[in-house]
């Protein structure tokens, strides 16, 4: 990688317009519009009303001040917890936080892609945006409490402040590659030491002085570094160890090792959201030509800007984009799309400037409201097909679980499961999204501390046939409406004395 980066022309021609062009059509401008369209997207697809995953149930309770915290697995980082957390603590409302999380999120794809104004020529930056956020991927995840949104448009600030740090030079990009990979660590640490990797390798190759290239070495080693360091800390001090807890997260994802998953995230690109443990689907080709096209899109990209010797700005995040989508596809045993948007992301840059490219070649030849016309339906029927893929595919399943999930809530409040409370039981991740909505605990710190907990006044509510027996424990038994919920349909209710014939008295 030996090519020069941007020249001051370019960035020139992409950082402003000429005073005769209308406002809006501007980058910057254009940029601004793309993300308040991304920020109500999610809103307006899903409703703001729409009820919250297992995922987001455990990371939405570690701050809060209506639910005490649930299980907190090794993988897991706290970054998106410290985003949702002014709300969390104020208020338990859906529409609260969707709504803050939806506007935050549109925030922070403008401040992604804006030092690519400065970078790309023209308006590729914007339509770089607007191809990303047009993915069922970004669409969905905008709004919730999840990490790869977040982790992914990071990355993308951080490439594009070290390529103009690599030509301009200024201490202040510096910091801002900092910041964008300290964030990237803290949401994610694992995207943090791939995509951080792979921007210092490239900053290592780039045509300029050695004083800049490793001062993005350091930007992004110092960033890094101190956005994982809670996720370290806490490996000492709640995992036995930064290896303890290393293996313990390699273990949920299928073990340490070479796997390849991409097979699997071919086949779901139509969803659904998770696919593990013997899922079967494959999403028909409506669904998948876009992945050729993208990457036909990025080779027309690099082709252009090797031939005019200006093969850094798309080579980057090229190869930044792929090294972060490798540790997805070869890292674990099986596919969840959101995986792979920080990938998204960054392929959608080089994407966005092979596509400019080509409809600059056959401009001259076709009349412009043909040119415009055709954009515009070649985008809309796209947005489409990815929305249905919402719409059709992922939001009725959900919703049905949310509503059965929140009755069974609403019963269990009802019947005596609220203040202190533990929920044990099998189906784990059912049990953590109940929880949440109770408002108690998914479970004990062991059997000692359920012991004491139980002293003190804690309600245990065990789902399932079986129960906990503890001497002086009496069980109540709650039959559970039929819903279409997963849960168990029996549960059991601790109680410090007899209620009835219906409770189980035996120690």
């Amino acid at each position: 990688m030996t090519a020069a980066v941007p020249s001051t022309a370019e960035a020139a021609e992409s950082a402003g317009s000429s005073a005769r062009t209308a406002r809006w059509r501007q980058p910057r401008v254009l940029l601004a519009i793309v993300a308040a369209l991304h920020g109500l997207s999610p809103l307006l697809v899903l409703g703001p009303h729409y009820w919250f995953g297992v995922d987001e149930t455990i990371y939405l309770s570690q701050i809060n001040g209506y639910a005490p915290p649930n299980f907190f697995s090794a993988p897991r980082a706290r970054g998106v917890t410290f985003l949702a957390a002014p709300v969390t603590l104020l208020t338990d409302s859906t529409v609260a936080i969707r709504v803050w999380l939806a506007v935050l999120s549109a925030v922070a794809l403008y401040l992604a892609f804006r030092p690519w104004l400065h970078v790309l020529a023209g308006r590729t930056a914007a339509v770089a945006a607007l191809l990303f956020s047009t993915v069922w991927v970004v669409i969905y995840y905008a709004f919730e409490v999840m990490p790869n949104y977040w982790s992914g448009v990071a990355v993308v600030a951080a490439t594009g402040y070290a390529l103009r740090f690599l030509r301009e030079g200024r201490r202040w990009q510096l910091v801002a590659i900092g910041i964008a990979m300290g964030l990237t660590a803290l949401i994610r640490p694992s995207d943090a030491l791939y995509g951080g990797v792979a921007l210092a390798v490239c900053a290592l190759f780039v045509g300029a002085s050695v004083r800049r290239r490793l001062g993005v070495v350091a930007a992004v080693a110092l960033g890094s570094a101190a956005g994982a360091a809670d996720w370290v800390v806490e490996a000492f001090t709640s995992y036995g160890g930064l290896g303890q807890r290393i293996h313990q997260a390699q273990a949920e994802n299928g073990g340490p090792g070479v796997h390849f998953a991409g097979a699997a995230q071919w086949r779901t690109l139509a969803g659904p959201v998770l696919c593990r443990n013997g899922c079967a689907v494959n999403a028909s080709f409506l669904y998948q030509w876009w992945w050729p096209v993208m990457g036909a899109l990025v080779v027309v990209a690099l082709g252009f800007a090797h031939r005019e010797r200006r093969l850094t700005a798309q080579l980057v995040p090229t190869v930044v984009g792929l090294v972060m989508a490798a540790q997805y596809v070869f890292g674990v045993t099986y596919s969840a799309p959101r995986f792979l948007t920080p990938a998204y992301a960054l392929l959608a840059l080089p994407a966005a400037s092979g596509a400019v490219r080509l409809v600059k070649a056959i401009r001259p030849g076709v009349p412009r409201f043909a040119l415009a016309g055709g954009l515009v339906l070649v985008l809309a029927l796209n947005t489409g097909i990815e929305v249905n893929v919402i719409t059709a595919n992922l939001k009725p399943n959900s919703e049905r679980s949310s509503s059965a999930l929140l009755a069974d809530a609403d019963y269990l409040t009802g019947a005596g499961v609220d203040g202190p409370c533990i929920l044990l039981g099998t189906g784990r991740m059912d049990v953590a999204r109940l929880a949440y909505a109770t408002g108690c605990a998914d479970q004990p710190a062991g059997g000692a501390a359920l012991r004491e907990r139980m002293e003190d006044g804690t309600r245990v509510l065990w789902l399932g046939a079986g129960r906990v027996r503890y001497p002086g424990v009496h069980w109540r038994q709650l039959q559970l409406p039929d819903h279409t919920s997963a849960l168990p349909r029996l549960a059991w209710l601790s109680t410090s004395q007899p209620l009835g014939p219906d409770s189980d008295t035996r120690a």
